[in-house]
């Protein structure tokens, strides 16, 4: 398993309706790629935390990569502040739960 953990914050003028309809238009696109294994949106107020899980992380870059390239992604980012911070890393069991080896990217 290998997961992406991005940390944001949404510009005061976003209007979270529309933020978490595109969400859900990212969940659906994210669905159709390989190696997609789940999706967690951890939000309060305007910051949040998008948790991407994937199977390998080749298809997590592979992914990540055309998801750049679409409009769906240029239209959230801009509902952000630039500033964003991004992390990798392999996921493994550890003690019955899971524990993430991350590295900044």
């Amino acid at each position: 398993m290998f997961s992406q953990i991005v940390q944001f914050r949404l510009l005061a003028a976003t209007e979270v309706d529309h933020f978490e309809a595109l969400i859900d238009e990212m969940i659906a696109w994210l669905r159709a790629q390989p190696g997609f294994a789940g999706y967690q949106l951890f939000r309060a107020g305007r910051d949040g935390i998008d948790l991407i899980h994937w199977h390998d992380e080749a298809g997590c870059r592979a992914s990540l990569a055309a998801f750049i390239e679409t409009r769906l992604a240029q239209v959230l980012m801009a509902l952000c502040e630039p500033q964003c911070n991004s992390f990798f890393g392999a996921c493994r069991r550890w003690n019955g739960g899971t524990s993430l080896l991350l590295r900044q990217d």
